[in-house]
């Protein structure tokens, strides 16, 4: 919709501005367009907010509940309007702030609870139709062991209470820190086998509980559920066969298992075959080179990662930079603003492994990277 509205403004000669207010912005920006990211607000700045809209709320309370809210103003001033009379938050634990933020000064509803829990283990869900083909409500009133009127109240409830937020007939259970404590709760309650069947038919659906399962790296059931697709050939252990679904679901579960995801690559780009992954279109190929970028974060990752990254630039040299490849390549050997935290002697051992590769092209990324880390402005 961005794209065809910001057409329509360059096309009209400029005289219209477009601001497009977007939760979650992808990757690829849109060309002629800049893309501003707000962050979550300071602790000192969410204590002003609170200072300012509930002033009887004393200061070692607004300190408490700026940090349980994690920079989110909404979560903040919803927490402090449960106070009363000369209360103090400051001697409940997390999980107790969690119970007073949830229920509200209300009675402890463990139905609702269970809605909300199954409702966090998607991103973000249909709330409004209750049948027909693409209805969502139906499969996680299945999960919850109740009607989908039930949870369509259930869902309304939580609305009131601000722990849903709803634009057009989307809904999500929001911020993310209540949203992935009651995933977590929701996994260690709900057979994991039978929640993923459920959703086996339903691929927005299955896409949205693997992004929701990328928050999730603390949770053991999280992380088994992700082991066992990267494990079978049905699901995510061949990467040379992924269709769209596939790649999304590969990239949502990424942060859970980069060891292993790093091995269903390795397997793809190494293995029979591996000259037409390397080569895929230009699309798909960059999602490869963003998960690498990414998985080269940790020192324990980098040559791996790298290695993988220099395959790809190598494999399609004769073709520039198109990708992005070469480009981000580089940057990974930068002196500042790499992207990350492997230390120069690593990032020097990696580049005089390259040196002795047989593939003259692979030859060549060392000098790309050598070049990159001898660069010392202008980044």
């Amino acid at each position: 919709t961005h794209r065809a509205l910001a057409q329509a403004v360059q096309e009209s000669g400029n005289t219209v501005s477009l601001i497009t207010v977007e939760y979650d912005v992808a990757d690829d920006e849109p060309e002629d367009t800049d893309v501003f990211h707000v962050e979550p607000a300071s602790i000192q700045v969410l204590e002003q907010i609170l200072q300012r809209l509930v002033p009887n709320v004393a200061q070692p309370d607004r300190s408490r509940i700026a940090e349980f809210s994690g920079g989110n103003a909404r979560v903040a001033l919803v927490l402090a309007k449960t106070l009363r009379g000369e209360e103090s938050l400051g001697v409940l634990n997390d999980a107790e702030l969690f119970k007073r933020l949830f229920y509200q000064n209300q009675q402890p509803d463990p139905i609702l609870l269970r809605i909300a829990e199954v409702c966090s283990l998607v991103y973000s869900f249909d709330g409004e139709s209750e049948d027909g083909a693409g209805a969502e409500l139906p499969i996680l009133a299945e999960l919850t062991g109740l009607t989908v009127k039930d949870v369509y109240r259930g869902v309304g409830d939580l609305h009131r209470r601000d722990l849903v937020q709803k634009r057009s007939k989307w809904r999500a259970v929001l911020p993310h820190a209540i949203a992935n404590r009651l995933a977590t709760q929701a996994l260690e309650r709900i057979p994991p086998g039978g929640f993923v069947d459920a959703l086996a038919g339903h691929e927005r659906l299955l896409k949205s509980f693997a992004r929701r399962l990328g928050y999730l790296h603390g949770s053991p059931a999280a992380l088994k559920i992700a082991q066992s697709w990267l494990e079978d050939a049905k699901w995510l252990s061949d990467a040379r066969r992924f269709n769209e679904l596939g790649i999304a679901l590969f990239l949502n579960i990424a942060p859970l298992c980069p060891s292993a995801v790093l091995d269903v690559i390795e397997r793809a780009a190494t293995g029979e075959g591996s000259a037409e992954f390397l080569t895929s279109d230009i699309i798909r190929r960059q999602r490869w080179i963003w998960l690498l970028r990414a998985l080269a974060y940790e020192p324990a990752m980098f040559d791996r990662a790298a290695g993988l990254l220099a395959r790809i630039c190598a494999a399609n040299a004769a073709q520039g930079d198109r990708d992005n490849s070469r480009s981000n390549f580089e940057e990974l050997f930068h002196v500042v603003l790499s992207g990350t935290k492997a230390q120069i002697e690593q990032r020097l051992s990696f580049i005089r492994n390259l040196l002795e590769e047989k593939d003259v092209n692979l030859r060549d990324l060392a000098l790309v990277g050598l070049d990159g880390m001898l660069k010392s402005g202008q980044f």
